[in-house]
């Protein structure tokens, strides 16, 4: 049985990453969003500069996705807090949980021992992101 196209990965085109470990500060940091249970307050004009990106990339393009602050701050510890990389892991979110509300859990189980290496990532985007392989790679 053929797999629906518009469900195709880029793991099911060759797409083998490779995963850099979290550090102690990144695991310590997404214990501590992990572990409260009450959602944080943070003031929009607080918010770090890679989550105003991802929020003005899902409100402008109206992406079927929405996340809790806790998703984002999850996803921003795990991405260093860096544009481009949050961009990526926003086209993941996308692909495996399209509709859906992001939680810190679903980040944690989208990338369990850490974020993309260097290398990785530079392949994902190279090759299958900006070459158009990917569904939702038009948010890059």
């Amino acid at each position: 049985m053929e797999k629906d196209p518009s469900k195709v990965t880029a793991r099911d085109l060759g797409f083998h990453p490779r995963f850099e470990p979290m550090t102690r500060d990144q695991t310590g940091n997404l214990m501590a969003i992990l572990m409260n249970e009450a959602e944080p307050q943070i003031p929009d004009s607080e918010m770090p500069f890679a989550i105003q990106i991802l929020d003005k990339r899902v409100s402008v393009m109206n992406l079927p996705i929405k996340f809790t602050l806790k998703g984002k701050l999850a996803m921003w510890v795990l991405t260093d807090g860096n544009p481009g990389r949050m961009m990526t892991a926003l086209i993941d979110c996308l692909t495996n949980h399209e509709g859906q509300e992001i939680t810190a859990e679903i980040i944690c189980e989208l990338y369990p021992v850490g974020f993309y290496s260097e290398n990785s990532l530079m392949d994902y985007v190279d090759n299958y992101i900006k070459t158009r392989q990917v569904k939702w790679s038009q948010i890059y």
